[in-house]
């Protein structure tokens, strides 16, 4: 059959508009949930540890019922024994921890627990610490973590730096916050050593800084990161917190990421929110709150 004028042009206008307007013929796109959470899984005897762990592993079980159960989860704080009560409540299969503990020094308290297969963990002890932080062996734990649905790697580094001196009459504010500018820049060399380009990157866990603070913006302007907080805040779909900005002025507890690589790849912060901060029979789960953030990872095909 002969093709009319009107014809081609009528099935160039499907085609192109196909082209267009079919995101899936252009890009494809994939849900990422990460939390950090510190637990306060200090080897303390008065914190009653195994029954506290274990409502906080139903805690998280609640997660699962909205739709918000974290693909990976950075614990923070995982020292004592009994935090492997939370490891079983949430149930994923692949698993890391470090530093480990040496000598009459703990661990750095530093978990990972993942959906996906986890391929590779790199450790990294900070070299100098304060007071009673340097009972443990804080420092950055990174893992590699392999997606299936996913043409690359994601880079996680989880961190809990130097504290204080909230109450610690053995060591100055000044003191503290030397110490703990000086293992930042430690952890900035550690990514930049380790961390493979062609990877998505993720760094999170307790700081123990605020935005406020002139550390903040060097570590974020080194690495060219984002913050989830303060994107959320900018984002016009994000869902969670009401005011994501308000936390983000606020919160020590963060999740930095990098949006955007030189293949094509974008990362946009759809869900924001601070978890488990309500009392759960009577006592609170910890002297944090989890942060939660469902990320849209983005790449062309």
């Amino acid at each position: 059959m002969q093709m009319t004028k009107h014809t081609s042009l009528f099935i160039f206008f499907v085609l192109s508009s196909t082209l267009l307007f079919s995101g899936k013929s252009l890009a494809d796109e994939f849900t990422f949930r990460l939390m950090n959470y510190n637990i306060k899984g200090l080897p303390l005897p008065w914190l009653k540890h195994k029954a506290r762990y274990k409502r906080i592993g139903q805690a998280l079980n609640t997660l699962r019922g909205q739709n918000l159960f974290p693909d990976v989860i950075n614990l923070q704080e995982a020292i004592h024994r009994h935090t492997e009560e939370i490891r079983k409540a949430a149930a994923l299969p692949f698993y890391a921890k470090g530093p480990l503990g040496k000598g009459l020094r703990t661990s750095a308290g530093l978990k990972t627990l993942s959906r996906f297969e986890i391929v590779r963990v790199k450790e990294f002890v900070f070299d100098r610490c304060g007071s009673f932080d340097c009972l443990a062996r804080k420092g950055v734990l990174m893992t590699t973590v392999k997606i299936p649905d996913l043409p690359f790697l994601i880079d996680i580094y989880a961190t809990h730096t130097q504290a204080g001196p909230t109450g610690d009459p053995f060591i100055s504010r000044e003191t503290c916050d030397a110490i703990r500018d000086g293992q930042v820049s430690q952890m900035t060399n550690f990514i930049l050593e380790t961390h493979n380009s062609e990877h998505l990157l993720f760094v999170v866990g307790d700081f123990n800084f605020r935005q406020s603070d002139a550390m903040y913006w060097s570590f974020v302007d080194h690495l060219s990161l984002k913050h989830s907080a303060q994107e959320c805040a900018l984002v016009y779909k994000c869902a969670g917190a009401d005011n994501p900005e308000e936390h983000w002025e606020s919160m020590i507890d963060h999740q930095f990421y990098i949006s955007s690589s030189n293949h094509g790849v974008t990362v946009t912060p759809m869900y924001f929110d601070r978890h488990f901060y309500d009392f759960t029979g009577g006592k609170r789960l910890s002297d944090h709150r989890a942060t939660l953030v469902q990320y849209k990872i983005e790449w062309k095909k």
